[in-house]
């Protein structure tokens, strides 16, 4: 999906089926890493399962690279939020601020939500009244926090939610998958080289 400039910068070829594609992916480890966990484990733990998707694309462009495009909220990222942009090194790098100000009201925000729920087991609204209520997963209505910079939704509760089902009804519709082979190579990437194979069928 990527060309790489003077050998070594990562260039996106076509940004359409880049995101596309990364799509599948992020949808992927959402659905088996957040989503199909957090619907069981809330049925025998009502109103203590807490869920967050992160979304924040804030950086700034690197030696010409548009990095907001091709890094986005990637994997991980959240833990310079939570920490502090020296946290881990070399994701620091990754999450270089276009617009620091917006960076540094959400990274606030995340501190004082991950604080309280370590304090108390509930991040609640972080002990300041003007953030949104983090509620618990919920089979009905809230599902997770959404956590991005205030020019691109800031942060707030969606009820949005996305199964494994869903999913691979969108990858068996999708005309852009070009032929049965690349379909069935994508589910095998998505669904059996994945965190588990809970989800395969032959």
């Amino acid at each position: 999906l990527t060309d790489k400039r003077f050998g070594v910068l990562p260039e996106i070829r076509d940004v359409d089926e880049y995101n596309r594609m990364t799509r599948y992916f992020s949808d992927q480890w959402q659905v088996i890493g957040v989503n199909e966990p957090a619907a069981v484990l809330s049925k025998s733990q009502p109103g203590e399962v807490y869920t967050y998707r992160f979304d924040w694309a804030g950086q700034k462009p690197l030696l010409g690279i548009d990095m907001a495009e091709l890094i986005g909220a990637g994997h991980g990222l959240e833990i310079t939020f939570v920490f502090g942009p020296e946290a881990v090194d070399t994701l620091s790098l990754f999450a270089q601020a276009e617009n620091t100000g917006s960076r540094e009201a959400l990274e606030a925000a995340m501190m004082s939500y991950w604080a309280l729920f370590a304090r108390t087991g509930e991040p609640g609204n972080g002990g300041n009244p003007a953030l949104p209520v983090w509620e618990p997963w919920r089979e009905a209505g809230a599902k997770k926090m959404i956590l991005d910079r205030a020019e691109a939704g800031g942060i707030h509760m969606s009820s949005e939610t996305l199964s494994a089902a869903q999913l691979k009804q969108r990858l068996l519709q999708d005309r852009a998958v070009g032929t049965t082979r690349d379909r069935c190579k994508l589910y095998a990437q998505l669904f059996y080289y994945a965190m588990t194979t809970d989800f395969w069928s032959d």
